[in-house]
């Protein structure tokens, strides 16, 4: 739901939501490429 945080739709919300259960850099790593990725 913060993939609005890095610059992407809300559409990867679900992607950005299921990365919060990892923590850490590679937290924000895979939601922002999980967003990238998914965003088209």
């Amino acid at each position: 739901a913060f993939g609005g945080r890095y610059g992407f739709n809300a559409n990867n919300s679900i992607f950005a939501d299921l990365s919060t259960g990892l923590s850490g850099d590679y937290k924000a790593g895979w939601s922002v490429n999980a967003g990238f990725t998914h965003k088209f």
